[in-house]
C-alpha cells in the first residue's frame, strides 16, 4: 500500500486524526483465511501503529448462532487485535438474511425471530463502537514515516555496502598479491594485476524522475515524484522536522477558544494571530532548508535535483600495477613501504570497511526495529547477526555476479557482528 499517499492524508487540513474502530467482515463459515485476504488484512493492518489494537473488530455475517469458525482462522492467521474474556478475537455477529424476508407471510414463525436476534446484534455492535476509547493516529503517522524513510534507506545502504564489498575483495587480492610476490616488492620490482573494482554511472530512466545529489554524485530517492512537496520526499523526511509546534499551538488554540474570555477578546486574538504567524515562519523555514537523511554528505536540498537519470554502482575489471599501490600508500603514510608494511596497511584498510559494513547493516536493523516498535504487524526484533543473514542468504539465492565474494566478506563482518553481540550480553 502507498504510504505516502495515507500520510499526505493524514496531513490534510481539518483531516480527521483520530480513529474509533477498524472493522474487517468476515464468513462465518471460513475456517481458514485465504491468501488474498490475509495479503488483504496484513496490507491495511500494516498502516497503523500498535495503539490502534483495541479498535480493531472482526464483522461476522451469515452467522447462525453457533460459535463461528472463522474466529479460529483469525487466531491462525495472528491477525492483531483484543481477546474477550474467553480468548477469542473481539467481534459482533450479524445475520442479514430477516432483512429481506416479506412481513407478510404469516405462516413464517422464524423471520420475526431472526429480526429480532439481528437488531439486537446491531444494538452489541454500536454499544460497543460507543465503548471503544478512540485512538490518536499520530502514531500511525510515525509508522508510515519509518517504514517510507527504511525503504529509502534499505535501498541506499544495500547499494554501499555491495560497493563497500567490492572494495573489500580488491584490497584482499592486492595483499594476497603481496604475500605471493614478497621479494619482488622488496626489490622494488613492479608486476601487474587484473582486479575488480567498483564503479558507477548514470543511466537514463525512462518515464521516472530520481532524485539526486550532485555534490555527493548518488540518487537519494528513486523513483521520486518531481512534483512531490519536499517535506514528503522520503529523503528529507521527518514530520518533527517539518512542523515542530503545531501540536502545542492547535492545543493552545482550542484551550482559548473553548473558554473565551469575553473582557478579553482582543488580546486572545492578538496572540492567536502571533502563535499562527509564528509556527508559519517556522515551518516555512523547515520546508526550504531540508537536509537528505540518505546522502554520505547531508547535503542540502539546493544540492539536490530531479532528473531523467539515476546514479547506479557496478564493477568492472582494472589492470593495476604494485607501484600504483605503492605509491597510494606513499602519498597516504609519507613514506615507502615494504612488503609487510603494504599488506598491514592493506589490512587495516580492510578493517575500516569490515567497520563500516557493520556499522550500516547495524543502522539498517536499528531503523526496522524503530518500526516493529510501532507499528501494529511488528514481528520479532531482528538483530545484526540475524540482518547479516538474511543478506547471505539473499546472495546465495539470487547468485548475481561476484555473490561468492561477496558472501566471504559478509561473513566476515558477521564474525565481528557476533563479537560486539556477545560482548553486549557479558
Amino acid at each position: 500500500m502507498n504510504s505516502i499517499y495515507y500520510l499526505s492524508i493524514l496531513n490534510v487540513p481539518n483531516c480527521k486524526q483520530e480513529l474509533d474502530a477498524v472493522g474487517f467482515a468476515v464468513k462465518c463459515s471460513d475456517s481458514r483465511l485465504t491468501v488474498q485476504q490475509q495479503y488483504i488484512f496484513n496490507s491495511v493492518l500494516s498502516i497503523f501503529g500498535k495503539n490502534v489494537k483495541e479498535n480493531i473488530r472482526f464483522l461476522i455475517n451469515f452467522n447462525e448462532g453457533k460459535q463461528p469458525l472463522v474466529l479460529d482462522a483469525i487466531k491462525e492467521a495472528k491477525l492483531p487485535c483484543l481477546m474477550d474474556s474467553k480468548g477469542l478475537p473481539c467481534h459482533q455477529k450479524f445475520n442479514n438474511g430477516a432483512i429481506y424476508v416479506s412481513n407478510q407471510d404469516t405462516d413464517d414463525e422464524y423471520s420475526p425471530i431472526e429480526w429480532k436476534n439481528g437488531m439486537k446484534n446491531f444494538k452489541l455492535f454500536f454499544d460497543g463502537l460507543s465503548s471503544m476509547p478512540t485512538t490518536s493516529l499520530q502514531m500511525t503517522k510515525e509508522v508510515l514515516e519509518n517504514r517510507k524513510c527504511l525503504e529509502n534507506q534499505l535501498g541506499f545502504m544495500q547499494n554501499r555496502i555491495e560497493k563497500q564489498l567490492m572494495k573489500k575483495k580488491e584490497l584482499e587480492n592486492i595483499e594476497e598479491l603481496i604475500a605471493v610476490h614478497e621479494e619482488e616488492v622488496e626489490r622494488n620490482k613492479n608486476f601487474e594485476t587484473k582486479v575488480q573494482v567498483p564503479t558507477k554511472e548514470k543511466i537514463a530512466v525512462e518515464s521516472q524522475s530520481a532524485l539526486n545529489c550532485m555534490k555527493c554524485e548518488i540518487t537519494c530517492h528513486y523513483p521520486c515524484n518531481p512534483n512531490l512537496w519536499g517535506s514528503l520526499c522520503p529523503a528529507y523526511w521527518k514530520l518533527e522536522d517539518f512542523a515542530p509546534d503545531i501540536t502545542d499551538v492547535v492545543q493552545r488554540i482550542i484551550n482559548r477558544t473553548m473558554n473565551p474570555d469575553e473582557s478579553n477578546v482582543d488580546s486572545i486574538r492578538k496572540e492567536l494571530l502571533f502563535d499562527v504567524a509564528g509556527l508559519f515562519i517556522k515551518t516555512a523555514k523547515n520546508v526550504y532548508n531540508l537536509t537528505c537523511k540518505v546522502c554520505p554528505g547531508q547535503c542540502s536540498s539546493m544540492e539536490h535535483k530531479n532528473e531523467d537519470s539515476r546514479w547506479e554502482c557496478g564493477q568492472i575489471e582494472e589492470t593495476i600495477t604494485i607501484d600504483d599501490v605503492r605509491k597510494k600508500y606513499k602519498d597516504a603514510k609519507g613514506k615507502q613501504l615494504n612488503a609487510e608494511e603494504l599488506k598491514k596497511a592493506l589490512q587495516e584498510d580492510n578493517d575500516k570497511i569490515n567497520s563500516e559494513i557493520f556499522e550500516a547493516t547495524k543502522l539498517i536493523t536499528e531503523y526496522s526495529n524503530v518500526l516493529k516498535n510501532k507499528a501494529l504487524l511488528p514481528g520479532d526484533p531482528l538483530t545484526t547477526v540475524e540482518y547479516i543473514t538474511m543478506m547471505i542468504e539473499n546472495e546465495k539465492k539470487e547468485k548475481k555476479s561476484g555473490y561468492v565474494e561477496r558472501i566471504k566478506g559478509l561473513e566476515d563482518v558477521q564474525t565481528k557482528a557476533k563479537f560486539h553481540a556477545s560482548q553486549s550480553k557479558s
